[in-house]
């Protein structure tokens, strides 16, 4: 009887150890200056925190879920509250990356299906290339469909091709900073006039340790291009990134 207990609990505990190497949980928690969506349209133009949870399998699968909140008592009664939940996939095909996924973004009213939601799948291709040994470049081009499940929802969904280059530059073992610039054609999602918009952003980072990553300070910028009746749009954040 003993040596059985023995026996199962050793199989628990290898179990255990071989679930802990083949699944890795990391997140993100940031302070934003405001909420702007993937189109450069502000969704809410005062301070929100947001962040997300990310549970992803060794196969490439992963979940993840992301919620905004803005700085006050009141909960999903505007757009500064949402929670989304990804289903996805990443892997490598030399010498590529692809990455698929799809989303439900669950607006206000949150929990109240499906007013308001949004329903996004994602494709997108990267092309890494190490450049030496403190600098990476990686290309990629990315599309994203946006569809609305409840056609009450006073907004169309719509598509929004991309173009873009990820920078990563290492300052030192500790510091590196992020740059990444994104052209991308919008074909009218969220009832906003169709057209071309630069994305650029960049963020400073600080390994604090081993698990945690202090995101000092990220900036993004959107700007409308052509004929697009949108405004520039600039958003600063600061926020902490951990992994397990």
């Amino acid at each position: 009887m003993k040596k059985s207990v023995l026996l199962f609990s050793f199989s628990v505990l290898v179990i255990c150890t071989v679930m802990a190497q083949d699944f890795n949980l990391s997140g993100q928690k940031v302070l934003r200056s405001k909420y702007v969506g993937p189109d450069g349209l502000t969704f809410y133009d005062k301070p929100v925190i947001q962040g997300n949870i990310t549970l992803d399998h060794k196969s490439g699968f992963f979940v993840d879920l992301w919620i905004s909140s803005g700085l006050n008592t009141n909960w999903s009664t505007d757009w500064d509250d949402e929670m989304d939940y990804t289903l996805g996939w990443s892997g490598k095909i030399k010498p590529i990356q692809i990455s698929t996924s799809i989303s439900y973004f669950d607006d206000i009213n949150i929990w109240q299906f499906s007013y308001n939601d949004v329903i996004k799948s994602e494709v997108r291709i990267d092309l890494p290339k190490k450049i030496n040994k403190w600098l990476e470049v990686i290309y990629f081009v990315d599309y994203a469909n946006y569809f609305i499940p409840d056609k009450k929802t006073p907004f169309n969904g719509g598509n929004i091709y991309s173009l873009g280059i990820d920078n990563e530059i290492i300052i030192s073992e500790k510091i590196k900073i992020t740059p990444s610039v994104q052209f991308s054609y919008d074909d009218g999602a969220f009832e906003v006039k169709p057209g071309c918009f630069i994305k650029m952003s960049s963020n400073l980072n600080l390994t604090l340790t081993k698990h945690f990553v202090w995101n000092i300070v990220e900036a993004t910028f959107y700007g409308p291009l052509g004929e697009r009746e949108m405004k520039n749009q600039l958003i600063l954040g600061t926020g902490l990134s951990w992994t397990l």
